[in-house]
């Protein structure tokens, strides 16, 4: 009976740390990495360069890490999301079941008043996953 408790416990404290920090994880399609960059700067939000030297911004969660990548005049079009553990990525795939229109396993739509965004589960060569966001 303790050790359900104990599980139950900890589950609960897992739900919650991802839930606090999940509105970080949504998408900001088309907007300003200056916007970006003030919302989340006491979060540890950073700047660093792609291998093409495109900047981008990123920060670190405790169960995922998400990346804002901006156009030529400094507008996020696309958002990516890595869950560091398969608790993380079922999370995010109920999260857009339930809130975007479902199109594959791995691909859905999310309607809003905004526009359309696309949310892909990408599996990549070396075992990881991610979801794009664009």
């Amino acid at each position: 009976m303790r050790t359900k408790y104990n599980l139950f416990i900890k589950g609960a404290i897992l739900l919650f740390l991802l839930l606090s920090s999940i509105n970080f994880a949504q998408a900001r399609i088309g907007s300003s990495s200056s916007d970006i960059f003030s919302e989340f700067r006491d979060k540890g939000i950073q700047w660093a360069r792609t291998n093409d030297g495109s900047r981008y911004l990123w920060y670190e969660a405790s169960n995922f890490t998400v990346a804002y990548y901006f156009d030529g005049n400094s507008y996020c079009n696309l958002t990516v999301v890595v869950p560091h553990n398969q608790g993380a990525l079922n999370f995010f795939c109920e999260k857009y079941n339930k809130e975007a229109v479902i199109i594959s396993e791995t691909r859905w739509k999310l309607y809003t008043a905004n526009g359309v965004m696309d949310i892909e589960l990408v599996y990549a060569d070396d075992g990881g996953y991610y979801f794009r966001l664009y």
